[in-house]
């Protein structure tokens, strides 16, 4: 089919065919087909049905978590819905947002603290902190990376702490 894989992303494949260009973007069993030719988009999913059982979901609304929009030509990207459940699960509905992702403080208080119970709620938080950040979010990407170095006996006072990081208005 021509295409070779991005140097820069392995899930993402670039052909070039009459000087149009096609991006395929591969996710497990999820994927996409981008070019400005809507005709070399078709042609794409014909070949790759002939391989593969393949559903058109038409113009994409949802992909790996990430909402998109065509605005004026444009396509937007937001996180929104996936944070806004990411609230809900960790209870933080109701809570304020602090003005910074991390107490100052954190680093120096090895404060005393009680092992957290439930380690594994505290690694998905902690892992859907991290692909916000890596998305959508990278102002709270140091302070997730320091919650990650908790990953294998995480504390109460660093689950006081990934709360803090999770954003509140889902964006």
């Amino acid at each position: 089919m021509g295409f070779q894989a991005s140097s820069a992303d392995p899930c993402l494949f670039v052909a070039t065919r009459d000087g149009l260009i096609v991006y395929l973007i591969v996710y497990v069993d999820d994927f996409l087909i981008g070019s400005e030719s809507e005709a070399e988009i078709i042609r794409v999913q014909k070949q790759l049905s002939r391989h593969f059982e393949i559903v058109d979901l038409d113009d994409v609304k949802h992909f790996l978590g990430l909402e998109v929009q065509m605005e004026d030509d444009t396509f937007c990207v937001s996180l929104a819905n996936y944070i806004d459940k990411l609230v809900a699960r960790v209870g933080l509905s109701e809570a304020k947002e602090a003005k910074t992702p991390m107490d100052q403080g954190y680093l120096r208080n090895e404060v005393e603290s009680k092992p957290f119970e439930d380690g594994t709620k505290y690694r998905s938080v902690v892992g859907a902190l991290l692909y916000v950040a890596v998305c959508a979010r990278p102002d709270i990407a140091t302070s997730v990376g320091i919650l990650g170095r908790k990953f294998s006996a995480p504390m109460e006072a660093d689950w006081t702490a990934a709360k803090r990081v999770v954003p509140k208005n889902g964006s």
